[in-house]
């Protein structure tokens, strides 16, 4: 995790002291829209403080509203309403409230509920006078910070109390090949252009399942990989043997993944664990079912992201 410290700038391209003086001045600021970022900005400002949220995306929100907890809760909000998987106990399992579903399906929905959120909280900012500023922050001095659009322009703003609250994004290993179109991390997975016909998802912590069942219901062949003994491991053992036992119907028992060809066939919509043989889930996703045939999703832990910038 990088240090938190003051970012070295060159000197010369430092504000003057007469430049600083002129300066918008706030007693909190805070770097990140994310769910800790925001409600530390409402609160302030509900205790009579002048505040300043410094957001490096276009919209506020951060990752919470934009590529994590609310983009992936509509996804499987969607894809139960459209699929009529609720209704299949009465209807049968060809129920279908939507014949043909397709990924533009997934994202106007999704969309449309990422409008509304920020819609949301940015009235909510104007009901508490919180101002807002769009750009990278980065600290000149214990007391300034200067934000840097996306277009090159630098204001420069003061504060008496900063939190940093920047959010996290995924971990991206060097040796994985990621390109956003058949190998994608977990914020990428939310603007798919289209719906594969089987997926590979590295990693069965609780973003892989998720994305994995997800999928699954779309009657898209998933293999979810996991290099450790069992998935969700933090999670009750007993509900856990119950989650595999529907999640893996007709599929190898959780073990060392099998290196023949012929272990690719597999039933649509099916979902297979398997536990990557050696422990470097990377590196062992080639030899789980269906990693040839359709993207692969890695979904490996978060990181933090570097304390200086406002990516919340």
């Amino acid at each position: 995790m990088p240090d938190i410290g003051f970012a070295k700038c060159d000197p010369a391209a430092e504000p003057q002291p007469a430049a600083r003086a002129s300066v918008a001045a706030f007693d909190f600021i805070v770097i990140g829209s994310g769910p800790s970022g925001r409600r530390a900005a409402v609160q302030a400002a509900k205790l009579g403080k002048s505040v300043l949220v410094v957001e490096k995306g276009r919209r506020v929100g951060g990752v919470s509203v934009h590529t994590g907890t609310i983009p992936s809760k509509t996804l499987r909000e969607t894809v139960l309403n459209l699929t009529g998987w609720r209704e299949r106990g009465f209807y049968g399992r060809a129920y279908r409230v939507k014949k043909d579903i397709e990924a533009r399906d997934l994202m106007a929905r999704l969309h449309m509920t990422l409008d509304h959120e920020v819609d949301v909280l940015e009235h909510q900012f104007a009901r508490n006078s919180v101002s807002s500023a769009c750009g990278t922050a980065r600290f000149i001095d214990p007391h300034h910070v200067a934000v840097t659009t996306e277009i090159g322009e630098t204001k420069l703003f003061a504060g008496e109390k900063f939190l940093i609250a920047v959010g996290t994004r995924p971990h991206r290993p060097a040796h994985v090949p990621f390109d956003g179109c058949s190998v994608l991390d977990s914020d990428e997975i939310v603007e798919i252009k289209r719906l594969p016909r089987s997926l590979t998802v590295i990693g069965a912590g609780v973003i892989g399942v998720e994305y994995a069942t997800i999928f699954s219901a779309l009657d898209v062949s998933v293999s979810l990989v996991e290099a450790r003994p069992g998935i969700l491991e933090f999670v009750d053992h007993e509900l856990v043997r119950t989650s595999y036992t529907s999640c893996a119907t007709a599929a190898s028992p959780c073990g060392s993944a099998p290196r023949s060809s012929g272990s690719n066939s597999s039933t649509a919509g099916r979902s297979r664990l398997w536990r990557a043989a050696g422990g470097c889930v990377p590196r062992c996703c080639s030899i789980a079912p269906g990693a040839t045939a359709g993207p692969i999703c890695s979904t490996s832990p978060r990181v933090a992201s570097p304390p200086m910038d406002a990516v919340a």
